[in-house]
């Protein structure tokens, strides 16, 4: 019992670092798109394109 609660919460770290990494770098990106230098057209697309694969980064990094 002990030793999954540890793996669980090293999961639970690895989803909250990637996901504020996401969050963070998402941020940069709506900024930029505000400014015509994102490469996408739609701030709210890019913006989720960005989260989710760091948090599935993060996920994996736990492991």
């Amino acid at each position: 019992m002990k030793v999954w609660w540890r793996y669980l919460e090293q999961v639970i770290h690895g989803v909250l670092i990637g996901g504020f990494t996401g969050v963070l770098a998402g941020c940069v990106e709506y900024g930029l798109f505000y400014l015509e230098a994102a490469p996408s057209g739609n701030p709210t697309k890019h913006y989720w394109d960005i989260v989710i694969p760091y948090a599935v980064i993060g996920l994996v990094g736990a492991w």
